[in-house]
């Protein structure tokens, strides 16, 4: 049985990753089994993050390319019938997810005062001393480098947050009534929408955007169905 290392669950999320819950959403969607392992640790994982996977001899990190692996060694039951147009449509919409939306809300719990608080009480404050001490700001200083050396960390709050809400918006109108993301029945792009959606509704950290997302009804409502399909047991 494949073997997922992942981030520990954080309250009813069942990893604290929204690239873990986007493997573990594709995985159930698509009717893979798998094993997850509880990691703390990403330096031990082959590219220096979560999630990564072991299928045997075979190890694969990155969970785009995880999920390139698992369609070419078990099928693609999700994506196979997708029409081109839906296609780039999925990969435009993962791509802001995931490479935008998520850095926003990245720097929102991790680069504000009145957020890292509670980031830093619930991530590490099982770390013995001395540890407790310095770690997590070490850590939170390397987000700081990371965020702006990805761009968003050169622009201020205020902006930070209008794009997020501009992101979680066009997911919105993109789902409008329908079941999923693309129509009737699931892809892969609800796998990491689910990721980022969940790690935004289901995370116990309070958003500066908090009242805009509330606003979104049809995400909440879709995170409570899809959580309902497929996380039950989780």
């Amino acid at each position: 049985m494949i073997k997922l290392y992942r981030f520990p669950p954080l309250d009813r999320l069942p990893s604290a990753s929204p690239f873990c819950v986007k493997l573990e959403a594709y995985f159930r969607m698509a009717g893979i089994d798998y094993e997850p392992r509880d990691m703390s640790d990403p330096r031990k994982s082959p590219k220096g993050k979560l999630p990564f996977t072991r299928d045997g001899d075979t190890v694969v990190a990155d969970s785009a390319v995880i999920i390139d692996y698992l369609k070419s060694r078990y099928g693609d039951p999700l994506d196979k019938d997708l029409s081109a147009a839906d296609r780039a449509t999925a990969l435009a919409y993962r791509r802001m997810m995931e490479e935008h939306c998520y850095f926003c809300i990245v720097q929102m719990r991790w680069a504000r005062d009145e957020s890292w608080a509670q980031v830093q009480s619930r991530y590490f404050s099982s770390l013995p001393l001395p540890l407790r001490w310095f770690v997590p700001g070490m850590a939170q200083k390397q987000v700081r480098r990371d965020l702006r050396g990805h761009g968003i960390g050169r622009h201020t709050d205020a902006e930070i947050n209008a794009v997020a809400v501009e992101d979680l918006r066009a997911v919105s109108d993109l789902l409008g009534d329908k079941p999923y993301l693309l129509g009737a029945a699931p892809t892969s792009l609800d796998a990491a929408g689910y990721g980022l959606l969940s790690s935004v509704l289901f995370a116990p950290f309070a958003l500066p955007i908090q009242a805009e997302v509330d606003e979104l009804k049809n995400l909440a409502a879709y995170c409570a169905r899809l959580e309902k399909q497929y996380f039950t047991d989780a």
